[in-house]
């Protein structure tokens, strides 16, 4: 918990090397656990902030395109335009790159953040009335390598200096954990899961699954959004909140938010 416990040197401050955070989602993010994130950000003062699912993507899911009653109810309450979700993240994103000072922030690259490249790809904005005139602003702007989420967040307004967008060949390693992948992509094409991603990478924290887990030396944090998720209601979930944490030297601890809660006061 950010203590550092010495038979030498008695009790001090651990330095705190990297904070993963869980799914983010926004505009589907939990205020109560985000709350507590920017707790833990003042608290541990880490190096390397790591976000994972920035955007949900709610106007330009593939889940959705073709589900006509969703559609008609998004229209109705303005939840379809992708300029104001975009807005939202780049918010989100202005607000913790205040508060991590000139600290590096890194978005790795997430199967939500990707929604915005399929929808692009599919040309699914053809149909979009709403979100088409935008679409080709972010075409016009859209080189090879670019990561297009990135893109359309700089069409809003200047990503700050202190955030960088990871891609997927990113590859970042804190004291040999891999923190550059989300957890989505597995072996060979295969769905991405924390033994499976532990196998391949070795010591590694992903997010995309939404629970807490800690297996072999690696981590899966929570998420920082609304549980359940729309995609989850009416089933049984492993859904919680909660980051995890790499101290200088490679310890790595799983850090549960319960109601908010991660720490007695």
């Amino acid at each position: 918990m950010g203590i550092k416990y010495s038979e030498k040197y008695g009790i001090s401050k651990a330095k705190t090397s990297a904070l993963i955070l869980g799914d983010l989602h926004v505009p589907r993010h939990d205020r109560i656990v985000m709350e507590a994130n920017h707790e833990m950000m003042d608290f541990f003062k880490p190096a390397e902030l790591y976000i994972h699912d920035l955007f949900d993507g709610i106007s330009v899911s593939p889940h959705t395109l073709d589900d006509e009653i969703t559609r008609m109810l998004q229209a109705e309450e303005g939840s379809d335009i992708l300029e104001h979700e975009l807005q939202q993240c780049y918010e989100v994103l202005v607000d913790l790159s205040h508060r991590m000072g000139n600290r590096k922030i890194k978005v790795v690259a997430s199967n939500h953040d990707d929604f915005f490249r399929r929808w692009l790809a599919k040309g699914a904005y053809r149909n979009d009335y709403r979100n088409a005139r935008f679409a080709h602003k972010v075409l016009s702007k859209l080189q090879k390598g670019d990561w297009p989420l990135k893109v359309a967040i700089e069409q809003i307004n200047k990503i700050p200096k202190n955030v960088e967008f990871l891609t997927l060949t990113s590859d970042c390693r804190p004291w040999g954990y891999e923190c550059g992948a989300h957890g989505h992509l597995g072996i060979n094409g295969s769905k991405g899961s924390l033994r499976s991603l532990s196998t391949s990478y070795g010591k590694v924290i992903i997010g995309h699954v939404h629970q807490l887990e800690v297996m072999n030396g690696s981590i899966s944090v929570g998420t920082s959004g609304v549980i359940p998720m729309p995609y989850q209601e009416g089933q049984p979930s492993t859904s919680m909140a909660g980051n995890a944490v790499i101290y200088e030297g490679g310890l790595a601890q799983a850090l549960p938010i319960i109601y908010g809660k991660w720490k007695k006061k």
